[in-house]
């Protein structure tokens, strides 16, 4: 009750903030550069934000994704869940970041089989690329490009208080057949039907792909 009720909050003080009238959710591809730089300048304010105002930051969220790990996933919550859960987290990008009417935008995955290594969402002045990590060391494995940038608010995270970590392993994804075949053969959403199909193969291999925190309930 108390995570509802903090994620709430940021709800109530985004619609005060900006009354917007569309919540269109576009591909990261598809977003203009000028809203790109407005959804990571979000995002890294998200990071930084003290949580006042009862808007709650960015490892609020990571955390409530990890605590509610055994709801949110394996069970015909998956797909509800994280829509209200991304509608909070828009809520807040919107009451910190620049942009009061600001949408999260979504990484079409399909439309990047074959070609995973080189898709618009991993590139090295937004997210950090593919072979943007370091190699050796201490900080093996740490993003060291974009907003991620292990010398920058993504120097440390919730989950073990180190840097962003990723390691990218050789998956593919699922494209647009596929999941379109997942779509059209399940005539039912509950637990051996669509739900399973998506969350399984198609939704995972991104997750696992990028490895490190990604590859966790923490992502």
């Amino acid at each position: 009750m108390v995570v509802r009720t903090v994620l709430f909050a940021s709800l109530l003080l985004a619609a005060c903030r900006a009354q917007c009238t569309t919540h269109e959710r576009r591909a990261w591809r598809d977003t203009s550069c000028a809203d790109r730089k407005a959804y990571l300048d979000a995002v890294v304010a998200l990071k930084q934000h003290d949580g006042s105002g009862g808007i709650p930051n960015y490892d609020t969220f990571v955390t409530v994704h990890y605590q509610n790990r055994l709801i949110a996933h394996g069970y015909d919550a998956f797909l509800p869940w994280h829509r209200w859960y991304l509608f909070k987290f828009e809520k807040a990008l919107q009451a910190v970041g620049p942009d009061p009417c600001i949408t999260v935008p979504y990484w079409d995955w399909e439309r990047d089989e074959g070609m995973e290594t080189a898709t618009t969402v991993l590139e090295t002045d937004s997210f950090g690329s593919s072979s943007g990590t370091v190699l050796r060391g201490k900080d093996r494995g740490c993003v060291d490009e974009g907003i991620a940038n292990y010398t920058g608010p993504f120097s440390t995270t919730v989950r073990d208080n180190s840097c962003l970590k990723r390691e990218f392993y050789n998956y593919q994804f699922a494209g647009v057949f596929n999941v379109m075949d997942r779509i059209l053969s399940n005539t039912v959403f509950g637990p051996n039907a669509f739900r399973l199909s998506l969350e399984g193969y198609p939704h995972a291999i991104p997750h696992n792909f990028i490895g490190g925190h990604m590859a966790t309930h923490h992502s």
